[in-house]
């Protein structure tokens, strides 16, 4: 069903369906880390009460938490380890260890989706941080873990009820529903500020065990339900304070950039400042928080073929700056004021035509002369270039003016 649903999404966008090179191990990380998880979950579900199941796969976001310390280079604090370690105890709680508890392996097993769980949520967010859509996370992701199990399915085939064919069908509508918002939770914020919101499930079930199937857990098991949502709630609690105390120590007046209104920028070249004899140039390449950014390494070939293409004009002289955004949304041309308008854009679309048409080595793309010289993307930014070009071929100087 979520590949079904994530195929439409991509075919009306009607994008180009482009994953960017540093990207691809990562992708298949994440759908191998996913299938493992779901497999350990539903063997979970089916040994184990659905509450215990179910909390046990929501020790995610406290893996996931764990896993962007070493991947995403997030920093944690003690107190946040701490929280983590107390989760930890509850899951204890529930999967109650020993060797006289015939529940204790399914219950580690269900675990171990919880951390497959979350080390795949990880690699979400640093699919999105390298710019693969969430669709394209999502359709990836339920393609590959199809065919992982189909040779399972072929081999253990058992006839199914209507009645169980509709089951299923609603559990792959719900389970493409939850495919959905949680990989664009986890692609469009940090886990430490999703986590907190996955933990609603367990409410939902615990009372379905109970009213569906009689399912009482024991003490123990509701001690640790209590010991993890509260440790997620203390997670949440924690982290909204601490990015109040940030806002508080940084009410700097605002920046000229920030004040133009992302919500009606569109693509184009527009003049964002002017600062004595220099004027700074916004090459907007992708309209704001559309969930479709500019992958680095496309970016990164854009700014190398543009600097060298400017910095080799008649205008050298008068160059000052070119570099990406860090929203990935476009760039940042800076010249003097003795460029003019007009040869600014007559620049900038030289610029990208070179681009467009570029053949070979990238200029200043080896190890020597670059900081991070495996992250280029050729074809890509040539599209990049050539839909600029489009967008470009009639503007005029009335249009480097921020529309309202």
């Amino acid at each position: 069903m979520a590949f079904f649903f994530a195929g439409a999404v991509l075919i009306k966008e009607r994008k180009d369906i482009h994953i960017p090179k540093n990207a691809i191990v990562p992708l298949l990380l994440r759908s191998g880390f996913g299938t493992i998880g779901i497999l350990c979950n539903f063997y979970a579900i089916d040994q184990l009460a659905l509450a215990d199941s179910s909390i046990l796969n929501k020790m995610s976001p406290f893996f996931a938490i764990l896993f962007s310390i070493f991947l995403l280079k997030e920093k944690i604090k003690p107190l946040q380890m701490l929280i983590a370690c107390g989760a930890f105890v509850g899951a204890l709680c529930v999967i109650k260890p020993s060797f006289t508890n015939t529940a204790t392996i399914p219950a580690l097993i269900g675990l171990c989706g919880g951390m497959c769980a979350g080390l795949a949520y990880t690699l979400v967010r640093m699919l999105g941080q390298r710019g693969v859509k969430g669709a394209i996370i999502v359709c990836f992701f339920s393609g590959f873990s199809c065919l992982v199990t189909l040779p399972f399915l072929i081999l253990s085939f058992t006839p199914m009820s209507l009645l169980q064919l509709t089951f299923l069908l609603l559990a792959g509508l719900s389970a493409a529903g939850g495919q959905f918002t949680i990989t664009s939770a986890y692609h469009h914020a940090p886990a430490k500020d999703v986590s907190v919101y996955d933990y609603s499930q367990i409410i939902f079930s615990a009372s379905l065990g109970f009213f569906v199937f009689g399912q009482i857990p024991d003490w123990l098991s509701w001690l640790g339900y209590a010991i993890i949502c509260s440790m997620a709630i203390l997670m949440f609690i924690y982290n909204k304070k601490k990015d109040v105390k940030i806002k508080e120590n940084k009410k700097m007046k605002k920046i000229a950039s920030f004040t133009i209104n992302h919500d009606t920028l569109t693509e184009g070249l527009y003049t964002s400042r002017v600062d004595g004899d220099i004027v700074t140039y916004d090459i907007r390449m992708r309209k704001p928080n559309n969930d479709d950014f500019l992958a680095t390494g496309a970016l990164h070939t854009v700014e190398h073929l543009f600097a060298t293409y400017v910095r080799n004009s008649k205008y050298a002289d008068d160059i000052i700056y070119f570099g990406p955004m860090g929203c990935r949304t476009g760039c940042y041309f800076i010249v003097r004021e003795a460029v003019t308008a007009e040869s600014v854009i007559q620049l900038v679309k030289e610029s990208f035509e070179f681009i467009k048409d570029f053949e070979g080595e990238i200029p200043g793309s080896k190890k020597e002369e670059c900081g991070n010289y495996l992250d280029h993307d050729l074809p890509q930014a040539k599209k990049e270039a050539e839909m600029m070009c489009n967008v470009l071929s009639a503007w005029s100087v009335a249009d480097l003016k921020y529309k309202d």
